[in-house]
């Protein structure tokens, strides 16, 4: 708030619900600030956010494609990972069943 102190400050009328009302009075006394600071901090707030949106959206899907590419590689792995497994059973398999046959003469 110290910039805004530099500003001038021009005054808005904004209108919301007295449920809404009560909050920020409610957060001002726990905030030890007043309502009017806590309201000027929100629409910093927002319009910071709203200001970087795209940055973030941009930088959320590069991670989410990162993301992609790595399980693509892990499910590629893992597949052949099972189709080795499946193979050494099938083997295993067999042989038990050649050393039955021979064991017990069928």
């Amino acid at each position: 708030m110290k910039e805004n102190k530099k500003e001038k400050l021009i005054p808005v009328v904004v209108r919301i619900s007295q449920k809404n009302k009560s909050k920020i009075k409610e957060l001002a006394e726990k905030q030890d600030k007043t309502e009017a600071d806590l309201i000027r901090e929100g629409i910093e707030r927002i319009i910071n956010i709203n200001m970087y949106k795209n940055d973030l959206d941009y930088i959320s899907n590069r991670i989410k494609e990162s993301i992609s590419i790595d399980l693509k590689k892990f499910y590629k792995s893992q597949r052949k990972m099972q189709a080795k497994l499946l193979r050494t059973e099938v083997i295993n398999t067999y042989f038990n069943n050649e050393m039955l046959e021979k064991l017990l003469g069928e």
